[in-house]
């Protein structure tokens, strides 16, 4: 059996693991399948030549996750809201912040924070949609990093106080 370290603060062990193992397959691995390019990508790079048409569309992402061995689907809570009811046994993790590419990065730092707190997540779990965990990217060396640690850490104690 694998043996899985539990945060101490974590509320309920039997929630994290069975989360745990869900999404890693029992195995420890995880493969985490990306959805939350739209945001961040918006649409300059689904549209064009040699681009199928399917791209344009995030339901697209949703068919694919559906279909396939993954272990969570991360992609953004509104996504997940707008889909979650047609794909559900799609294991999600809710990608909490995002970022557009519009400022590059050699004009201004990035910074990316949430996009919403907390018990919006809980509500849409308790709706029986499947989140198995939360993610949010933190753009280390950035002149921001310190708020985008807080959001991240705070997020994670959230995560783990009602699990």
């Amino acid at each position: 059996m694998l043996e899985v370290s539990i945060p101490a603060n974590v509320s309920s062990e039997e929630e994290f693991l069975n989360s745990f193992n869900e999404a890693t397959k029992n195995t420890g691995n995880l493969m985490l399948f990306a959805g939350d390019q739209k945001i961040e990508h918006l649409n300059k790079d689904f549209y064009g030549e040699g681009i199928a048409k399917d791209d344009a569309n995030p339901e697209h992402l949703f068919k694919i996750a559906s279909k396939g061995e993954i272990g969570v689907f991360a992609t953004q809570l509104g996504l997940i809201t707008r889909y979650a009811k047609k794909y559900p046994n799609i294991p999600y993790l809710v990608k909490v912040n995002s970022k557009t590419n519009l400022v590059p990065f050699e004009q201004r730092d990035p910074i990316s924070l949430s996009l919403h707190d907390f018990d919006k997540i809980l509500d849409i779990k308790r709706k029986g949609i499947k989140i198995l965990g939360v993610g949010y990217t933190v753009y280390l060396g950035s002149e921001f990093e310190h708020v985008m640690l807080k959001e991240a850490s705070e997020l994670v104690y959230e995560a783990h106080k009602t699990t």
